[in-house]
Order: C-alpha cells, then sequence, then structure tokens
C-alpha cells in the first residue's frame, strides 16, 4: 500500500472543496486562517469573508494584515483594502492608507488611485503632494534598481496631461536637447 504525503496547501485546498459543498463558510474561513504567512493569505480571507456578505471581518481582516505586513511591497492587499474602504464608506480610512501606502514606494498605479473620482483643483493638489513626496524622498538602498524617480514623476504628470510640466521636469534632458545633444545617448 502506497501512503501519500499530502502539503498542507494541497490538503487545505482539499478541505476547502469539502466545506464549500456542504455550505460550511466558517469552515472555510478557520481553514484559511492556519496560515496567514503572507499578506495574499489575508486578501483571500477578506475577499472569502466579503463576498459572503461579512463585511465587518473581511474589514477586520484586511486591517489585521495590512499591521502585520506593513513594510511588505506587496500592494495587493493595499489596492483591495482602499476598494473595500470605498465600498464601505470609510473614504479617510482609504486616503490614509493609500497616502501609507505612496509614501513607502510611490509607483503609478498608488497616484491612479489617489487621484480617483477626484476633478479639478483637488486633483491637481493630490498629484502635486504625490510629486512632491517623490521629491523629497530619501534614497533607499532596499528600491528597486529599475525604479527612477524622475521618471516616475514624469509618468504622472503625463497620465495628468500635464506634459509641460513633464517635459520641464527633466532639467537633465532639457540641458542636453537646447544644448544640441541628441537623445540617443540617454
Amino acid at each position: 500500500m502506497t501512503t501519500v504525503a499530502w502539503s498542507y496547501p494541497q490538503l487545505a485546498i482539499m478541505l476547502d472543496r469539502f466545506a464549500a459543498d456542504r455550505g460550511d463558510l466558517q469552515a472555510r474561513i478557520d481553514i484559511r486562517k492556519r496560515d496567514l504567512s503572507h499578506p495574499g493569505r489575508y486578501l483571500d480571507l477578506a475577499k472569502l469573508c466579503e463576498e459572503h456578505g461579512r463585511t465587518d471581518e473581511a474589514i477586520k481582516w484586511v486591517e489585521d494584515g495590512l499591521f502585520i505586513f506593513e513594510d511588505n511591497r506587496d500592494d495587493r492587499l493595499v489596492h483591495y483594502a482602499a476598494d473595500l474602504f470605498m465600498r464601505h464608506g470609510r473614504a479617510d480610512d482609504r486616503s490614509a492608507l493609500l497616502w501609507r501606502a505612496f509614501a513607502r514606494g510611490p509607483s503609478i498605479d498608488l497616484h491612479k488611485k489617489l487621484v480617483h473620482n477626484l476633478k479639478g483643483t483637488s486633483r491637481v493638489q493630490v498629484t502635486d503632494r504625490a510629486i512632491q513626496s517623490i521629491k523629497t524622498r530619501k534614497p533607499d538602498a532596499g528600491r528597486p534598481r529599475f525604479q527612477n524617480d524622475d521618471d516616475l514623476v514624469v509618468s504622472i504628470l503625463s497620465s495628468e496631461r500635464r506634459l509641460e510640466e513633464a517635459w520641464l521636469s527633466r532639467p537633465r534632458l532639457m540641458h542636453r536637447v537646447l544644448s544640441g545633444g541628441t537623445r540617443t545617448g540617454e
């Protein structure tokens, strides 16, 4: 007779299927609670709770995950939490969460979430604050090498159709163009 050694993730998937077939939501939650070793696990748990109308629990799980994995650079939980907060009338919590995430690791996606549904002066103010945050942040040895703050500022300004500002925000490039240099050596 052959014995099969199941890994926990395989076993959890099987048990979840059995619990889903029985309609036992609490069992499905309990299975997921056994392994909260990654922000994605909190995300799964929160989504499951929200899908079944347990919004307060979903919010609790995203808040716990955000607290425990505060320094994690995986923004999926942050994005989901921001959307969850917005859907349930917690716009101030959403804004605070997005600004903390942006300060830690600015990105075009986080900027888009920050300006979502804003118009006019409010949108300009949020964009200006985001750009100021990028320009004043300290160098970080842990930052990915491909992330260039100047390029991010240009991307944000371009996404806001502030093209002249985007162009002028690159003084090194402007100097090359004005002095007759080509752009090919960049």
